[in-house]
């Protein structure tokens, strides 16, 4: 199976200078907790702002989120798919970087899609499979281990 067969085709995104506010009143409109951040003119992908980042920039700022652009907050180191990626890329991307989410590209750099760990476990759900039950597990599992923090 592909990225084409599973990815969200109807995905939201924002621009660098949005503020967090904007962000996550949309968010919870189209109840999701992630966006893909894309140049203005270009419609190139800059970056990824999810939910967390959003709290995070604004707890850590003390400022208000309708004064905190995107661009503050945003994850400028993206992991990305393609369409025609086998799903198991995905996982491998996901299990390696501790991401749940990864924007899908075409073949002029632009997003299409976003393809996430709760496309694969639906699917997976409907399908029953046990190989694919399987992979999800250890994907889910990858990602909900903690990240090793260094002490002093």
């Amino acid at each position: 199976m592909r990225v084409h067969d599973l990815m969200s085709r109807d995905i939201q995104g924002c621009h660098p200078d949005t503020s967090l506010a904007e962000v996550v009143r949309q968010m919870r409109h189209y109840d999701v907790g992630f966006l893909p951040v894309t140049d203005a003119k270009s419609g190139a992908l800059r970056g990824v702002i999810t939910d967390r980042d959003a709290c995070m920039a604004a707890c850590d700022s003390g400022r208000p989120m309708s004064s905190i652009p995107v661009r503050i907050a945003m994850t400028t180191d993206v992991y990305v798919c393609r369409e025609d990626h086998d799903l198991s890329a995905v996982h491998d991307t996901m299990r390696s970087h501790r991401i749940r989410r990864l924007p899908v590209l075409d073949d002029n750099d632009l997003v299409v899609g976003v393809i996430s760990l709760n496309d694969l476990a639906l699917d997976a759900s409907k399908q029953g499979g046990a190989v694919e039950m399987g992979n999800v597990a250890r994907t889910l599992g990858a990602l909900c281990r903690h990240a090793v923090v260094a002490t002093a």
